[in-house]
């Protein structure tokens, strides 16, 4: 009699904990949910289609990226420079509204001695409507409203921009003019956007 006893104990299996049965299931979630943000993140950029336009100096010693985003009636271009190349963190200069029915921006240059990069109102050359000096990392606008959200910008008279303009050589080469500005380039998918997107107000 205690021979059969226990083989019926040895038959008997413990239960397994009911945490390790969960386990499975909580990854699997936790899978869908990760997949799920990123197939909606995508979503998202692809509505934006963000892209990068890229321009070198002549002399290649400066690099000026315009991140543009938006859709196509809405579309905006956010200006950086690259001063420790594109290892190291963009600088952010300056916000473009490119829509169409947006006037006030017709060229982007460099200035003569490359020191400087500014914008001027269509016509190219009438106004300059912003100067940023790369060296400093200073921003001047000749209207406050160029000033973005959490940045510094030094506000200055359309007279004191141009003799900071001639001071820097005055007309330097071109980097963008407004009918390249807000085409939708190479798409750049979300996880390549995030350096830039870092950098917005």
């Amino acid at each position: 009699m205690a021979r059969r006893s226990q083989s019926l104990q040895a038959d008997v299996h413990p239960e397994a904990p009911e945490g390790s049965a969960c386990l499975p299931r909580v990854v699997f979630v936790l899978i869908l949910l990760l997949l799920g943000t990123v197939a909606g993140l995508e979503v998202r950029n692809v509505l934006r289609h963000p892209s990068l336009i890229r321009r070198q100096s002549q002399d290649g010693s400066r690099l000026l990226t315009f991140y543009q985003k938006g859709h196509a009636s809405a579309r905006e271009a956010w200006v950086f420079d690259e001063p420790k190349g594109a290892g190291g963190p963009p600088r952010l200069i300056q916000r473009i509204d490119c829509r169409p029915q947006e006037t006030r921006i017709g060229e982007v240059r460099w200035t003569a001695d490359l020191e400087a990069v500014c914008a001027t109102a269509r016509p190219p050359m009438k106004d300059i409507r912003w100067l940023f000096e790369s060296g400093t990392g200073r921003l001047f606008v000749g209207d406050p409203d160029f000033a973005l959200p959490g940045t510094t910008a030094i506000a200055e008279t359309q007279e004191a921009l141009n003799a900071r303009w001639l001071r820097h050589g005055g007309q330097g080469p071109p980097a963008a003019v407004w009918y390249d500005l807000g085409n939708q380039g190479p798409h750049l998918f979300f996880w390549q956007t995030t350096r830039w997107e870092r950098q917005l107000p």
